[in-house]
């Protein structure tokens, strides 16, 4: 919302958006948000296989999966800093957060498997559907959370200083995730295997 309402200034229009007939840098204010999901999706999609295959033919998948945790991560923080005179840099730095959000993802899925293997190499389907049920309520009890919270001081803050609040709130809270997931081991979270070409030798 801060993005639209910062490229809607930009514009030079006052009311909203949809009422804006005029252009922010070569793009009408609503359709710069359109613009970011899709680029940043489609770089994520043309980089995934190659980072599937990193992941299945070497030993480097933890550092693909916390090479783009942290750009997600820092990206994040960066985007506390959204203003008049900085949003196109942040719009721009969305399309890298996004395509490295879909890569992590991938790496992190890549994961699952190894979660819930036996001790004969089957897959556990009851644990594979409890590990995938477990992480769709935490994406969308966090989700809603973070809706229902930031949404309360819409009215306090505005558009702008709120998203500056969030941005930085979550940066902070993901930071010290991605920190504890990628470089503080633990028994059954995230168990290495050995990639296809080894384990085929």
């Amino acid at each position: 919302l801060a993005l639209l309402r910062l490229a809607t200034m930009a514009a030079g229009c006052r009311g909203g958006a949809d009422d804006c007939g005029k252009s922010a840098r070569g793009l009408k204010p609503e359709s710069w948000l359109t613009f970011v999901a899709t680029l940043g999706q489609l770089l994520g999609a043309l980089m995934t296989p190659f980072v599937g295959a990193l992941g299945d033919y070497t030993d480097d998948r933890r550092l693909a999966g916390a090479s783009t945790a942290w750009i997600v991560a820092v990206v994040t923080l960066v985007q506390a800093s959204v203003s008049r005179e900085t949003w196109l840099f942040v719009a721009l730095l969305q399309i890298v957060q996004v395509a490295a959000y879909v890569v992590h993802q991938a790496t992190v899925l890549s994961y699952l498997p190894g979660l819930y293997r036996l001790e004969d190499d089957r897959l556990d389907d009851a644990d594979r559907h409890r590990v995938n049920a477990c992480s769709a309520v935490v994406g969308f009890a966090s989700n809603v959370g973070c809706f229902v919270f930031f949404g309360s001081m819409i009215g306090t803050l505005g558009v702008v200083n709120l998203s500056q609040v969030a941005q930085a709130v979550v940066g902070c809270i993901l930071v010290a995730i991605y920190f504890f997931v990628w470089h503080r081991r633990y028994d059954g979270a995230f168990v290495d295997v050995p990639a296809v070409r080894k384990k085929n030798n």
